[in-house]
């Protein structure tokens, strides 16, 4: 009896075809590159978003997740502040 070997690669990075359907994700938690794919952004836009008072959930010191319900809200909150000003 022969098995046929499972695929274990993962992919790296996220094209922007590889985004995150929002619809989905709703009450997940993602990974900083898969909460960037979603936006479409770097993983450094999202660290700086997080600088910039983003919600995350640090797992341990290197884990971290992006709680995507109120990570949309924050996003959601920034660029239309980021609209009415021009």
């Amino acid at each position: 009896m022969h098995r046929k070997p499972k695929n274990m690669a993962v992919p790296t990075t996220s094209s922007p075809q590889e985004r995150v359907p929002k619809e989905i994700t709703l009450n997940l938690n993602l990974r900083v590159n898969e909460f960037g794919a979603r936006y479409g952004v770097a993983e450094v836009t999202v660290w700086r978003w997080v600088a910039d008072g983003l919600p995350y959930l640090k797992l341990s010191p290197r884990h971290t997740r992006i709680p995507v319900v109120e990570a949309d809200a924050w996003v959601k909150q920034r660029f239309s502040r980021k609209r009415n000003r021009r």
